[in-house]
């Protein structure tokens, strides 16, 4: 069956706060550059109860965002998109 989507590239605290928020009732596709990052939110969202798949995935690569979206329209709708990465000096 198919669900409504909320995918968010980035997912460091912002970017999961902001998805808990929005995510409710949602299929929650998890997109970061760093798959260990995307997969330690993953758990932490799972256990709370959302459900969620992890793509390896970096914003400035064209294929990488079309990867996204498809595994996002492969759930369902894309309802909500957040966008929550960025680059730190530290």
């Amino acid at each position: 069956m198919k669900k409504e989507v909320a995918v968010l590239f980035g997912t460091g605290s912002i970017g999961q706060a902001i998805i808990r928020r929005v995510g409710a009732g949602k299929h929650l596709v998890l997109a970061d550059y760093s798959a260990e990052n995307a997969k330690r939110a993953g758990k932490m969202l799972e256990d709370a109860g959302f459900e969620c798949s992890i793509v390896e995935a970096d914003l400035g690569s064209k294929d990488d965002i079309l990867a996204v979206v498809e595994e996002a329209l492969s759930w369902g709708k894309v309802k909500n998109m957040v966008n929550a990465a960025g680059v730190s000096p530290s």
